[in-house]
């Protein structure tokens, strides 16, 4: 084996400009199926990190658009959290807003009025200074949390604990005490769609309705009891805010959403994958083209060896030794190359993006076998050559 293995490096060292176009062209197909590999599983790491921000562990509670006689409240509020198997549950308010700089520079935000267990249920995390409190709430006290990069933007460092921030809420001014500051990285859609995706400023839900003039709430986030069945705990929900079915409550299981979303990428990947073999098989071809032309060329040589007693067999396995050994070469630069594109990609985007081991190493396994399926052929013939004929041969 050993000696068939320094055959096919040297057969491979003698025709440079041959064997560099055969392992690029296997180094273009793993280099899509990995990279493709790659960056769908960076998105499901993402979509999991942002609903798990958004709650994703539990339920949203909501009515229905077009209920008009019932809305959220604090009756509502009460109940949710008094249900068996929530562990606790916060209002969430948004309106658009404007946030005011130091150096007078207008940024547009979505404020979030939040109750004091926020952080828990929405995964806030807190780099400086505390949480919304439970007196803030009480008091409906003009403070707010901002997010690091949002700090780092308007006043040129994260911890900004203590400074006072303009913030416009549907038309109300006030000065807003900054209390917190929470990682930006709390918000992943933000790392793709930049100035797109607007910041977001959490603030006591009691302050809202200051600005607004209404004390109803957005949606309730519910976080389960760990074990809870989410199904049936939106039953209990749904009795508790709900009792007669008249007012159209809508319950969003942010799990099962991920689910969903989590098959609809496992469907992307599977056809962006088959697109991309069609390169491994243009690949495969381009093996069996080269191998022939080298069995070709290599004629003589065969004959020579076999007329000397070298069998079928140290024939076969010499030449299905190049064609993995091309597969491999290609494969393994392929990777490399991938691992490096991708944590360039990770420092940028602030996601984590990495193969697995074990998709590093069916890629290359695979790759290999793909070099020894489309070199069967050529190394068939080259064994099943007749001394004296490829002797005779220039």
């Amino acid at each position: 084996m050993m000696n068939s293995l320094h055959t096919a490096l040297r057969s491979a060292a003698k025709n440079k400009f041959r064997t560099t176009i055969t392992a690029l062209s296997v180094f273009i197909g793993v280099l899509s199926v990995l990279l493709i590999s790659g960056i769908v599983q960076a998105g499901k790491t993402a979509l999991g990190q942002e609903l798990s921000s958004l709650g994703a562990d539990g339920l949203t509670l909501k009515y229905s658009e077009d209920s008009t006689i019932y809305q959220l409240d604090e009756s509502a509020l009460q109940k949710v959290a008094q249900t068996k198997g929530v562990k606790g549950a916060s209002p969430i308010v948004v309106e658009p807003g404007q946030l005011t700089g130091p150096s007078g520079s207008v940024q547009k935000v979505y404020t979030w009025g939040v109750g004091n267990n926020a952080d828990s249920l929405i995964s806030l995390d807190l780099l400086w200074g505390r949480s919304i409190s439970r007196g803030d709430i009480a008091s409906r006290a003009a403070v707010c949390l901002l997010d690091s990069k949002t700090a780092q933007e308007m006043f040129g460092r994260e911890n900004v604990v203590g400074k006072r921030v303009p913030l416009n809420i549907a038309g109300y001014q006030q000065e807003f005490e900054v209390v917190g500051v929470v990682s930006s990285s709390s918000n992943i859609l933000k790392s793709f769609a930049g100035g797109l995706m607007p910041t977001l400023v959490y603030t006591p839900y009691t302050v809202i309705p200051m600005a607004t003039g209404d004390s109803s709430f957005d949606q309730i986030a519910v976080k389960l009891d760990q074990g809870a069945d989410s199904q049936v705990v939106r039953t209990r929900l749904q009795k508790a805010v709900d009792p007669d079915g008249r007012c159209g409550v809508d319950i969003l299981d942010l799990a099962s959403q991920k689910d969903s979303l989590d098959r609809i990428l496992d469907i992307v990947t599977l056809v962006l994958s088959c697109v991309a073999a069609i390169s491994l098989l243009v690949a495969g071809m381009c093996i069996t083209t080269v191998m022939i032309s080298s069995v070709a060329e290599r004629t003589r040589e065969i004959g020579i060896k076999k007329a000397i007693g070298a069998t079928s067999g140290s024939i076969l396995r010499e030449f299905l030794a190049e064609a993995m050994l091309l597969s491999l070469v290609g494969s393994t630069a392929a990777a490399l190359l991938c691992l490096l594109l991708l944590k360039a990609a990770a420092a940028l985007t602030g996601i984590d993006m990495a193969l697995s081991s074990t998709v590093l190493f069916f890629s290359l396994a695979g790759s290999v076998l793909l070099g020894g399926a489309f070199g069967a052929y050529p190394a068939y013939k080259a064994a099943r050559m007749h001394p004296v004929e490829a002797l005779r041969r220039e």
